[in-house]
Protein backbone atom coordinates (compact mmCIF):
# COMPACT_ATOMS: atom_id res chain seq x y z
CA UNK A 1 0.00 0.00 0.00
CA UNK A 2 2.70 2.35 0.67
CA UNK A 3 5.02 1.07 -2.34
CA UNK A 4 6.19 3.01 -5.00
CA UNK A 5 5.18 0.03 -6.98
CA UNK A 6 2.36 0.10 -8.69
CA UNK A 7 -0.29 -2.77 -8.80
CA UNK A 8 -2.40 -4.11 -11.64
CA UNK A 9 -5.32 -5.00 -9.35
CA UNK A 10 -6.96 -4.61 -6.87
CA UNK A 11 -8.14 -6.53 -3.88
CA UNK A 12 -11.60 -6.81 -1.80
CA UNK A 13 -12.00 -9.09 0.84
CA UNK A 14 -14.81 -9.73 3.73
CA UNK A 15 -14.88 -13.09 6.08
CA UNK A 16 -16.28 -15.13 3.67
CA UNK A 17 -14.24 -13.98 0.21
CA UNK A 18 -11.27 -12.42 -1.40
CA UNK A 19 -11.84 -10.74 -4.48
CA UNK A 20 -9.76 -10.18 -7.18
CA UNK A 21 -10.49 -7.61 -9.67
CA UNK A 22 -7.94 -6.03 -12.23
CA UNK A 23 -8.87 -4.39 -16.22
CA UNK A 24 -10.01 -7.94 -17.48
CA UNK A 25 -11.56 -9.60 -14.85
CA UNK A 26 -13.12 -9.97 -11.56
CA UNK A 27 -12.71 -13.23 -9.86
CA UNK A 28 -14.35 -13.81 -6.33
CA UNK A 29 -12.76 -17.17 -4.43
CA UNK A 30 -14.34 -18.23 -1.07
CA UNK A 31 -11.75 -17.94 1.88
CA UNK A 32 -13.47 -21.30 3.87
CA UNK A 33 -11.31 -24.29 2.95
CA UNK A 34 -14.92 -26.41 2.46
CA UNK A 35 -15.90 -23.99 -0.12
CA UNK A 36 -12.58 -23.58 -2.03
CA UNK A 37 -12.88 -27.65 -2.49
CA UNK A 38 -16.65 -27.72 -3.55
CA UNK A 39 -16.93 -24.42 -5.31
CA UNK A 40 -15.35 -23.19 -8.29
CA UNK A 41 -14.39 -19.45 -7.83
CA UNK A 42 -16.84 -16.61 -9.53
CA UNK A 43 -14.86 -15.10 -12.60
CA UNK A 44 -16.94 -12.32 -14.70
CA UNK A 45 -15.32 -9.52 -16.78
CA UNK A 46 -14.38 -6.60 -14.84
CA UNK A 47 -17.75 -5.24 -15.55
CA UNK A 48 -19.74 -8.37 -14.56
CA UNK A 49 -20.10 -10.02 -18.48
CA UNK A 50 -19.88 -13.94 -18.40
CA UNK A 51 -15.82 -14.64 -19.18
CA UNK A 52 -16.10 -17.01 -22.82
CA UNK A 53 -12.21 -18.34 -21.93
CA UNK A 54 -12.51 -19.09 -18.08
CA UNK A 55 -9.15 -21.35 -18.38
CA UNK A 56 -7.60 -18.94 -20.06
CA UNK A 57 -7.99 -16.52 -17.82
CA UNK A 58 -7.12 -18.53 -14.80
CA UNK A 59 -4.28 -19.54 -16.34
CA UNK A 60 -2.62 -16.44 -16.67
CA UNK A 61 -3.98 -14.81 -12.81
CA UNK A 62 -2.74 -18.75 -11.21
CA UNK A 63 0.36 -17.27 -9.36
CA UNK A 64 -0.93 -13.93 -8.26
CA UNK A 65 -4.28 -15.97 -6.73
CA UNK A 66 -2.17 -18.24 -5.33
CA UNK A 67 0.02 -16.21 -3.43
CA UNK A 68 -3.29 -13.81 -2.48
CA UNK A 69 -4.96 -17.32 -0.75
CA UNK A 70 -1.27 -18.07 0.66
CA UNK A 71 -1.01 -14.66 2.06
CA UNK A 72 -4.58 -14.66 3.56
CA UNK A 73 -4.06 -17.83 5.35
CA UNK A 74 -1.41 -16.22 6.85
CA UNK A 75 -3.35 -13.16 8.12
CA UNK A 76 -6.40 -15.26 8.89
CA UNK A 77 -3.86 -17.69 10.98
CA UNK A 78 -2.21 -14.72 12.59
CA UNK A 79 -5.52 -12.95 14.02
CA UNK A 80 -7.44 -16.29 15.14
CA UNK A 81 -4.55 -16.66 17.45
CA UNK A 82 -4.65 -13.58 19.24
CA UNK A 83 -8.67 -14.28 19.85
Amino acid sequence: MFSDEKRQFTVFSDWDNLVYMDSECKIILPLQTSALFNALPKLTTADDKKVTDASAVFSKKVDVLARLLYDSGKFRKKHQNKS
